[in-house]
Formats: structure tokens, sequence, C-alpha cells
């Protein structure tokens, strides 16, 4: 949970760029609306087929990647949990003994700064997965 898109694009948004060229659309919003003078912000990258959402400080001028969401399968390639797989697939592959359909799953880490990784289901088919990442 903790690797996934840090790991294969990078946690910055030079690294993002990088690894997958401009994306189709940069939002930016304060992160902080209540705190007038504060200089974080969300800025978020749209791709066709993922969203990444990075968390800057001091003015732009340190970011870091605090949320991806994928839902196609080209941009998961490095993944081994893939688009498709079935329920019970992704509960084995975490160690998870539950049984039967669901359209959601979430996954923590236990231990130090918490990482989330959400799965959505249709069908009892993996179709979009998001990772939240805990931030220090």
């Amino acid at each position: 949970m903790s690797g996934g898109p840090r790991e294969w694009f990078g946690q910055t948004r030079a690294a993002v760029v990088a690894a997958l060229g401009r994306p189709i659309r940069v939002e930016s919003r304060t992160a902080y609306p209540n705190k007038p003078r504060s200089l974080d912000s969300l800025v978020t990258f749209d791709y066709d087929g993922a969203t990444f959402v990075f968390y800057t400080t001091k003015g732009d001028a340190h970011d870091i990647l605090t949320k991806a969401t994928v839902w196609q399968a080209h941009l998961l390639s490095h993944s081994p949990i893939t688009l498709g797989a079935s329920v019970a697939d992704v509960r084995s592959f975490f160690g998870d003994s539950s049984q039967g359909s669901t359209p959601h799953m979430l996954y923590s880490t236990t231990d130090g700064i918490l990482d989330h990784l959400e799965l959505w289901f249709d069908q009892d088919r993996l179709v979009r997965l998001k990772w939240i990442y805990g931030v220090d």
C-alpha cells in the first residue's frame, strides 16, 4: 500500500510528469481554506485513466503525492493487483479471509504513518484503485 504509484511514478509533480507526460488538466486549491495566510495547497493532475493529488508547502517549493486514483490498466503495469481481478483474488493477496461479494474494500497500514488503499468492484471485478498516503 505504501508503494504503488509513489514507487512506480515518483512522489513529486516533476517525477509524475517525467513518467507520464503533461496532465490533461491541472487544478490547484488551498489546503486550508480557513487559514488565509497558509501557503499550502493541493494540486490535482488529471490524466486519461488516473488522478494524482499533491500536497504542496512553502508556496510550491515542496510537494508530495498524497493521493492517486487509477482506473486504466496501462497505468497498473507494475501492480501486483490488476484491473479485472476478482474480489476473491484481491482478498487472497491481502491475506483477508472474508468471503462474498462487495462493491468496495479498504485496506490500511497498521503502523507508523497510515496509508490506505481503496478498491472498487463492478460485478465482483476490480475497476478502480485509490491510494491515500499519510503525510507527516
